[in-house]
């Protein structure tokens, strides 16, 4: 009874060791070379964020015939993401250390869903505002991104039980 974790986030259940893994990796350490396109003048040192998997959607499922993780790097159009400058403090940034938790479960999951639960405020980039968007041809749709102080992180599952969580 696995699920595979994708390459930015997933779980995992090891039957042997009762144990399901989750994880989630921030999806912006590497800087997007077109990032200044969006933040102009604003100094970056890092960034921590996350792609909307189907932004323009109203449900959290997959359409006919889409398979989950599927979604097409290329094609990500909305972001959230919390900048930081070189003056920020090193201790509040995670880089490159995912989000992970472990925890004991006597059965295995079934029918439970999980979800990756963000909690904080909409901030402005260097000129306020709070969304700035990029576009690389007219026939591709623009990469947006959202300007953000994330103050909680958490694991939920589709009961609404909160498996593990982190506060900055």
């Amino acid at each position: 009874m696995t699920e595979p974790l994708s390459t930015w986030a997933g779980w995992s259940y090891d039957p042997n060791a009762g144990s399901l893994k989750l994880s989630a990796s921030n999806q912006f350490v590497d800087l997007p070379a077109w990032l200044p396109s969006v933040t102009g003048d604003q100094q970056i040192d890092a960034a921590e964020g996350f792609w909307i998997e189907r932004p323009w959607t109203s449900s959290e499922a997959c359409s006919q015939g889409e398979q989950p993780g599927a979604a097409d790097p290329l094609r990500r159009t909305l972001g959230v993401v919390q900048f930081f400058e070189p003056d920020a403090p090193r201790t509040i940034q995670r880089g490159a250390r995912p989000y992970t938790a472990t925890k004991k479960l006597e059965t295995p999951p079934e029918g439970v869903t999980y979800r990756l639960a963000l909690s904080g405020r909409i901030v402005g980039f260097a000129d306020r505002q709070p969304v700035k968007c990029w576009n690389e041809a007219d026939r591709l749709p623009p990469v947006c991104l959202i300007s953000v102080e994330i103050s909680r992180t958490a694991f939920e599952n589709s009961n609404g039980d909160i498996l593990s969580e982190w506060r900055r």
